[in-house]
């Protein structure tokens, strides 16, 4: 989104359209786990890989998902004295400077990674009221990353990281302007956040066995302050200010990859996820109590504190009685209790007077626990003809939902769902041709459906059902040395069932989950030829979706076109890149809030040059 500073996302038509919950998608970086969708600011100018496993994993990685697991792994240390810069500059002033450094001063011992990276550029908004620009983005980010290997059996990793945003308002715009990026709010708010994180990871090999222990600590805070009615009246404005905490520790224990017939891994998992709220709610001016008949002008603030501790052992063996048949069976059981404490109150403009708008809660508890199972069969056809099958047991946890206005809806119930996915993974033309397909659907029990409340700030977390089926299809093709064609498509219906708005009444049944497009589909072409050239072109197509539970707020299919040319020499690029090529307008975040349906739109074209260098 170009101004919303929440990141939403889904994979098979899951993801964290509701954000008061455990996010159905789970990140890592450098083993970090990440606990909160707007809190992903990790720095990418040293990535080494970005692994995507769809699906519920539950027997592999120490924090469970019930969609999938993102995982980006940043370069390791390298050999030699390397240095690496980048630069970029496109329209709107932006600006991107990035900055490496890596050595192993002690051979085969000590290493080490330093990187560095700024972003900026000016507003994309036209504000006619302020006669000016909004909208504006910087940030800094850095990560230090430490290896230490002290004997062929140790590998300790020591990863740092701290990212620094200063930017403009969060801005939403009318949902059917015909200029979104031109708007009239009377207020430029602000956007700030900062986070830091810590881990430690120490791994153990010998023929027999694998030990591996993540340490890891993450801080995040942010804050930000809008003009909730996007109008230039000087209404509402919408303050919010969050920080997160994020304790977890990881031990498995697991053969050797070595291992050929049989293969197993044990693991157990610890996380305290602290989330605290200070000051977030609706700053009514005596215009708006006016306007909207209340008694007094002044701030209905929120402030919470949600606790939850998650306790989870894990395992996972697979067993090949034969050569091309491999089973796998694996095992969760997990447990967390969830604390809060809330008090709201409304603050009368220019009074020390407070009324109280709900009863406190303080120390409100809730213990929920699941067994996961997991069965995979796996089948060799033959070199290029790989088929699988899975059965698999998806897991959201219950809770309490801090901005519950509704004392019957403050706890919500445990999301479980059955997962089965059929396979083909094929290779042809000695590997320059890839074509994999994936079959899948999830009936899920108790989905946490997240509904918001007139004003948008306090929301209600109902259950219901859905169920989600769909295909995915991948293309690889290397026809020359240099020219690699990609192309994929995706297609998710997922749909709700046993549905009810305890707000509106509304039967929801058969309307689509938010955030999830009905499909989408890529291709690339990419072309580098031994003498320098190099050239991209790709096309990215997104079906249509929703924002709300009731299918109101739609985003209609749109593509959008990005392409990249440069000449490139010994460690040395210089790249124009194009995005959003035909300046395609398209909505990203939607929200209606005291009567007004708002939206958040993506970024508009923008064109620029790069320069990249390693030394």
């Amino acid at each position: 989104a170009l101004e919303c500073y929440f990141s939403f996302y889904s994979i098979r038509g899951l993801g964290n359209a509701n954000f008061v919950n455990r996010d159905a998608v789970s990140f890592y970086v450098d083993d970090i786990p990440y606990s909160y969708g707007g809190f992903l600011d990790f720095d990418l100018s040293d990535l080494a890989q970005v692994e995507v496993l769809r699906g519920p994993q539950n027997t592999l990685y120490g924090r469970s998902s019930s969609a999938g697991v993102v995982s980006v792994t940043s370069r390791p240390p390298s050999e030699e004295l390397e240095i690496g810069v980048a630069g970029g500059y496109g329209n709107e002033n932006a600006r991107d400077i990035q900055l490496s450094v890596s050595n192993t001063p002690i051979p085969e011992t000590l290493g080490f990674r330093l990187s560095g990276t700024y972003t900026g550029h000016d507003g994309f908004y036209d504000n006619t009221v302020l006669g000016e620009s909004v909208g504006e983005e910087s940030s800094f980010s850095g990560r230090a990353r430490l290896v230490w290997t002290p004997s062929p059996e140790w590998d300790i990793f020591l990863t740092a990281s701290a990212s620094q945003d200063d930017d403009g308002a969060p801005i939403f715009a009318p949902f059917n302007s015909a200029s979104p990026l031109t708007i009239d709010h009377d207020f430029d708010g602000i956007y700030d956040a900062n986070s830091n994180a810590q881990a430690l990871r120490i791994g153990y090999t010998t023929p027999q066995l694998e030990v591996t222990s993540v340490t890891a600590r993450r801080y995040s805070y942010q804050n930000s302050q809008l003009d909730a009615d996007a109008t230039s009246a000087d209404l509402i404005r919408r303050l919010a200010a969050f920080d997160a905490t994020v304790v977890s520790q990881e031990l498995r224990v697991q053969s050797p990859d070595s291992s050929d017939a049989f293969n197993w891994l044990l693991g157990a998992y610890y996380e305290s996820d602290q989330f605290d709220a200070d000051g977030t709610g609706i700053v009514f001016s005596q215009l708006a109590a006016n306007r909207f008949g209340l008694p007094l002008a002044g701030f209905n603030r929120t402030d919470y504190q949600l606790d939850r501790e998650t306790y989870a052992v894990f395992g996972q063996v697979k067993y090949r009685p034969t050569l091309p048949l491999t089973l796998t069976a694996g095992l969760r059981y997990e447990a967390s209790t969830s604390r809060l404490s809330r008090q709201s109150q409304f603050e009368v403009a220019n009074s020390p007077l407070s009324i109280p708008t709900a009863p406190p809660l303080s120390g409100n508890s809730r213990n929920d626990g699941e067994l996961l199972p997991r069965l995979a069969v796996d089948y060799q056809v033959d070199d290029n003809v790989f088929a699988y099958a899975s059965i698999s047991r998806g897991y959201r946890p219950g809770g309490l939902n801090p901005t519950s206005a509704q004392a019957n809806t403050l706890e919500y119930e445990e999301e479980t769902s059955w997962n089965y996915e059929l396979g083909l993974k094929t290779t042809w033309l000695d590997n320059r041709l890839t074509a994999n397909l994936a079959l899948f659907t999830n009936p899920i029990n108790d989905y946490q459906l997240l509904l918001r409340s007139f004003d948008a700030v306090s929301s209600e977390i109902v259950n219901a059902d859905a169920s989600i089926s769909g295909l995915e299809f991948e293309l690889r093709a290397t026809p020359l040395d240099g020219l690699d064609f990609t192309a994929g498509l995706g297609y998710v219906d997922a749909r709700l069932s046993n549905a009810i708005n305890p707000l509106t009444n509304q039967n929801l049944d058969g309307n689509r989950l938010p955030y999830a497009p009905d499909y989408t589909f890529n291709l690339a072409a990419q072309y580098r030829s031994p003498e320098g050239f190099f050239g991209r072109l790709e096309w990215q197509g997104y079906g249509s979706s929703f924002f709300d539970d009731a299918n109101r707020l739609r985003q209609g299919a749109f593509n959008l076109v990005n392409a990249q040319i440069g000449y490139e020499w010994d460690n040395t690029g210089v790249y124009v890149f194009a995005n959003n090529i035909f300046d395609t307008r398209y909505i990203t975040a939607s929200l209606s809030s005291l009567g007004q349906d708002l939206a958040s739109f993506g970024d508009p074209l923008t064109v620029g040059v790069q320069i990249r260098s390693r030394f």
